[in-house]
């Protein structure tokens, strides 16, 4: 995530000219680009010109103005935000660092620390510092330029060339500052602490651009920390949001403001004409868009009781490159249009009827001319819009009145993202690196096969389509979620004693091994985009394999051919989902099967695999990840859930109750996110 230091600098040569000082009729003409620049700006990035102390009687004063940068940016750009000095610019905007900034490094405080800049006794990592007086005679203060980068407080060398910046002096990076404070006795002066026990020190002209540098600097830390963690814990939906509706009811007319940063669920009741277009304007976390509705939409839409109509957005060009787009879910409810004259129209046409019949007008060469003017005067009155439309369309349109409500979005692969598409090393999940032992080539061909097969089974939405056998594979096969070990991790439990038993029930129903294997891919699926959708190297389990009861006949033959398969798929398309593996209840010849078995494994997966014998050793070793209340009884825990544990869990629960919706043929949208927020909740709490 650091800087580089050779981009920061060639960066800096193409904006040589941009950082030169300007006259003030210059800075005059740039003030108003910069008020609304600012407005646009997602994060603080500033260059600050430094002056020597000696200096000090020069009249100079720092304008900022900036860039605007996105949200996914944060971690990666570091467009600078030019601060020109000027003499007669003594009036700033209250946004900008104005002012002078002096600094001081401090590489070696343990032998020289200046009197001026010590503020006490502190102790950090392994550097302790003496207790000296202050003096304002002692100080060493150098001529330096600054840049606050999204992730890099960047401080320049002198350059003889004034038009660009001259080399790094010191790098300090946002994650390496532990404190930024201001001591009250000496409020012009800022101190950075940084985590290897060094000190960054700047001094300002002014006690409040001190105040204001540290505000500046604290929020470029929160904002890069926030950004780090979004980065960690993966999206979320509450990371995308509608900053924007608009309708346009023809291209010659103009955009009006329908909703200023909507909630998702928020209704909003528009009038659509067949012309009319609804935008909404949405943001991501990677990327930008504005997803187009026309009336036809919503009619659609709300032909569809209860169902989202998802409309691709179209990337906007301001936003950052990215592989994935934006999809808007929208509903949408037709009103009844209201076409009621107001009180006042009713008034006229009473006293123009009345009129009309005392002096016998009707009779009247204007009263046909008369009459039509009226009702065109009432109809333009009550709604002036119609007439504009009419104008601009030259034709006359029914107007239908819509409650839309945005539901979610999502972020999805384009319409390019195909089979052949390349797939940069960025996108590869750490999970498929890892599982490759860093090979990256590897690691890419194997994720592009699984976005493959993700595709072709369509396994976004597999969780939204029923799936007729799931009762009948859960009597057969006796594996089930059952709590969290005691760092987070999910505990599933597997019983292969009656495998053959299990698949000759499920054949026997029409269930194919095709089908049983899709049923065990999506019972992953919930797993890991239900129970714990944590990035890696979080969002894995410990798997306890019950091999009470097998025989030689259950290792061979169909039996072992479709385990074997299983097996191969699940790890395929799931890789580094195990984070530990315990075998119970061997039977004696299993000990010369793994001795033949275990060189040919790879030596990382094997460290991952305990085999427990006897109630004694099994209660130990499940207790050692589990805790007792987590634990079935039946392996030495206290946990008796309602039902049983094989059904009974709570996340056994949630499965079996949401997949009889589905399979009932409910739209389960809502219900699956509401699923996923509760699991987000709970992971949230562990730290693996």
């Amino acid at each position: 995530m650091r800087v580089c230091d050779l981009c920061v600098r060639q960066l800096i040569q193409k904006r040589a000219g941009y950082r030169s000082s300007r006259t003030s009729k210059d800075m005059d003409n740039s003030s108003g680009k910069a008020a609304s620049l600012q407005s646009q700006n997602a994060s603080e990035i500033s260059n600050v010109n430094v002056k020597a102390e000696s200096d000090e009687d020069e009249k100079a004063r720092c304008v900022s103005n900036g860039r605007g940068i996105t949200r996914d940016s944060q971690m990666s750009n570091s467009e600078p935000m030019a601060i020109a000095s000027d003499e007669n610019a003594e009036k700033n905007e209250s946004e900008s660092l104005c002012g002078i900034l002096y600094s001081c490094i401090l590489e070696e405080q343990a032998n020289i620390m200046d009197e001026i800049l010590y503020l006490g006794t502190f102790r950090m990592a392994g550097h302790s510092f003496a207790s000296r007086s202050m003096s304002a005679n002692v100080a060493l203060w150098k001529d330096r330029m600054f840049m606050l980068t999204p992730a890099e407080l960047l401080c320049f060398k002198n350059s003889e060339d004034t038009t660009a910046l001259g080399e790094v002096r010191t790098c300090i990076h946002l994650t390496d500052i532990l404190h930024v404070e201001v001591n009250d006795q000496f409020p012009r002066i800022l101190t950075i602490v940084r985590s290897d026990g060094r000190f960054c020190r700047l001094r300002a002209k002014t006690a409040e651009q001190c105040a204001e540098i540290r505000q500046v600097l604290n929020r470029a830390r929160a904002m890069f920390e926030d950004a780090m963690h979004r980065l960690h814990r993966g999206i979320r939906p509450n990371d995308f949001c509608i900053s924007c509706v608009t309708i346009q009811h023809e291209s010659s007319l103009p955009e009006t403001v329908v909703a200023s940063s909507p909630a998702f669920g928020d209704r909003l009741q528009v009038d659509m004409y067949p012309s009319s277009i609804l935008r909404f304007y949405v943001n991501g976390p990677y990327a930008n868009g504005m997803a187009l509705v026309s009336s036809e939409t919503l009619v659609d839409v709300n032909g569809a009781i209860g169902k989202d109509v998802v409309v691709e957005s179209e990337t906007l060009c301001t936003a950052p490159s990215d592989q994935g787009v934006l999809y808007t879910h929208i509903r949408s409810t037709q009103l009844h249009c209201d076409s009621s004259i107001e009180f006042w129209s009713l008034g006229v046409w009473g006293l123009y009827i009345s009129l009309t019949l005392a002096f016998h007008l009707q009779n009247h060469s204007l009263f046909v001319p008369m009459t039509c003017a009226l009702i065109m005067s009432s109809f333009v009155w009550r709604n002036p819009l119609p007439l504009s439309l009419m104008a601009a369309t030259r034709r006359l349109q029914h107007v239908s009145r819509f409650q839309v409500v945005c539901t979610r979005i999502v972020a999805g692969p384009t319409e390019n993202d195909t089979a052949d598409s390349p797939v940069s090393d960025a996108e590869v999940d750490a999970r498929f690196v890892e599982a490759c032992g860093g090979d990256m080539e590897e690691a890419k061909r194997r994720y592009k096969q699984t976005l493959n097969w993700r595709m072709e089974h369509n396994m976004d939405n597999a969780l939204l389509r029923p799936l007729a056998h799931f009762s009948i594979m859960k009597q057969a096969h006796a594996n089930y979620i059952h709590k969290r070990g005691k760092k987070g991790h999910l505990v599933t439990f597997e019983h292969l004693g009656s495998m053959k038993a299990s698949r000759e029930h499920w054949l026997r129903h029409g269930i194919s091994e095709k089908d049983a294997i899709m049923y065990h891919m999506i019972s992953q699926e919930f797993l890991w985009r239900v129970l714990d959708p944590r990035p890696f190297p979080n969002g894995t389990q410990i798997k306890v394999v019950d091999l009470q009861g097998i025989s030689m006949a259950d290792v061979g033959g169909e039996v072992f051919a479709y385990m074997k398969t299983l097996g191969q798929t699940v790890a395929e398309y799931n890789p580094e989902r195990i984070f530990f593996m315990i075998v119970l209840n061997p039977p004696s010849w299993f000990s010369l099967i793994w001795k033949l078995v275990s060189p040919l494994v790879d030596p990382k997966t094997r460290e991952r695999v305990q085999v427990l014998r006897g109630e004694k050793d099994i209660a130990r070793g499940l207790l050692e990840c589990i805790d007792e209340e987590n634990l079935p009884q039946q392996y030495g825990g206290t946990c008796q859930c309602e039902g049983g544990c094989i059904s009974g869990s709570p996340e056994e629960k949630d499965f079996h109750e949401y997949m009889a919706k589905v399979n009932a043929g409910e739209e389960c949208a809502d219900v699956l996110e509401a699923l996923c927020a509760k699991y987000r909740f709970i992971v949230d709490d562990f730290e693996v």
